[in-house]
């Protein structure tokens, strides 16, 4: 199923699965197989099925031996933390302390700023016919913003863009090698201990900050002693590097994917070139059209039915949201991109699951094409759209390179 093919074009299959049921057996996927859900209410409903769990953090070590998974427990020990592989309740108390950074007031406070920072990238670009649209921007943009956001000082962006990358290279790529694992536990690491000395710096000096806020918060639990050590030194910042990598892996890919939308749409580009403010009400759409996110992951709890096939515990239940998105029975002509679309993608999923970060996802994508066009409105791409190379990752949809020429 994942071959190259698939990378560059999953549309024609995603359909095949779609006119083919509900769900489909996927040998291979887990101990026991896996279950792959194509169609969109299909998706919408495991996504918020609360007898499915997203404690599946343990998935990506599975096909590892005990002495290579050894060799990974401390990248373990962290993503077991992380918001986006807990249930209830533990998720429900971190998740209301986690959406204290994307607040509506704080998101407001972020536009200009988020402007202001890809002005700034567009500049490096100023005096050059020629700049690498993934590398030199999309890439760039995401971890500036979000950085800026959690107040984490961010001295190498292109470091932290390393990281992210290494970290989602590893859970998105079928049966990633040892030293793949080893490449990102040694990101995880640096990114893990880079939020734990930012999270100490406003312990002592609190700021106007999204970390500042969820530091907060989080004294306001009434934990004793030991379990709020743990919930500052431990869990919060395991948190803050999942709102990290996905913010930055789901924003940067989205970006790149829509700027390769336009690209093969002649009269989109012209439009939106013509009135940069569009972006803003084309965002919605480009993330349902090729969405940065391809799959979404739950785990079975129990014995028992989904869909209408028997499922045993600890199968691996993939809701697939570039295929819900392109769910003729959910979206008239989903194959035409239509900025006027008024239906919601599953592109940040559904559920208690939402991303809470889709705000300022869906931000920085208007604003990054929006500048960029604004600034080069002769911006073409260098080649051909079919000359680009995606990544053979199957969770995060995006193009590895993209140059381009702005005059």
């Amino acid at each position: 199923m994942f071959d190259a093919s698939f990378f560059t074009d999953p549309y024609p299959l995603y359909k095949r699965l779609r006119s083919g049921g509900a769900i489909h057996f996927a040998p291979g996927t887990g101990k026991s197989g896996g279950w792959i859900v194509p169609g969109y209410d299909d998706a919408a409903n495991v996504l918020a099925d609360l007898s499915l769990s997203s404690a599946r953090s343990g998935v990506s070590f599975a096909p590892y031996l005990p002495e290579e998974r050894s060799q990974l427990q401390r990248i373990q020990e962290i993503f077991a933390e992380s918001m986006m592989f807990l249930d209830p309740p533990a998720h429900t108390m971190w998740r209301r302390i986690m959406l204290k950074a994307f607040t509506r007031a704080r998101m407001e406070e972020l536009k200009p700023i988020t402007t202001t920072l890809a002005q700034q990238l567009l500049d490096a670009a100023e005096d050059q016919e020629q700049f690498d649209f993934v590398a030199d921007y999309a890439n760039l943009l995401p971890i500036h913003v979000i950085a800026h956001l959690l107040g984490a000082d961010v001295d190498d962006h292109q470091q932290f863009t390393v990281w992210a990358r290494d970290i989602s290279a590893f859970v998105s790529t079928v049966g990633p090698s040892l030293e793949s694992a080893k490449r990102a536990q040694d990101a995880t690491l640096a990114l893990y201990g880079h939020l734990q000395q930012a999270i100490a710096r406003r312990l002592k000096t609190p700021q106007e900050d999204a970390i500042s806020e969820m530091i907060r918060e989080t004294h306001e639990l009434g934990l004793d002693a030991a379990a709020l050590d743990h919930a500052l030194n431990v869990s919060l910042p395991a948190h803050c590097v999942g709102l990290l990598v996905a913010g930055h892996e789901t924003s940067s890919n989205l970006i790149g994917n829509a700027m390769n939308v336009a690209f093969r749409r002649p009269e989109l580009l012209a439009e939106l070139v013509k009135n940069p403010a569009l972006c803003h009400t084309a965002a919605d759409e480009f993330a349902r059209f090729d969405s940065s996110v391809q799959i979404l992951v739950r785990l079975t709890k129990a014995p028992g039915t989904l869909l209408g096939k028997a499922v045993q515990p600890g199968q691996v239940v993939m809701a697939l949201v570039g295929s819900a998105n392109r769910d003729e029975r959910k979206f008239e002509r989903p194959e035409v991109f239509d900025m006027h679309r008024t239906e919601r993608s599953l592109t940040f999923g559904s559920g208690r699951h939402y991303c809470p970060g889709t705000q300022m996802g869906l931000m920085e994508l208007a604003i990054a094409l929006e500048q960029v066009l604004r600034r080069f409105p002769k911006l073409a791409l260098v080649g051909t759209p079919d000359e680009l190379v995606w990544r053979p990752s199957v969770n995060f949809r995006g193009i590895t390179a993209m140059p381009v020429t702005t005059n």
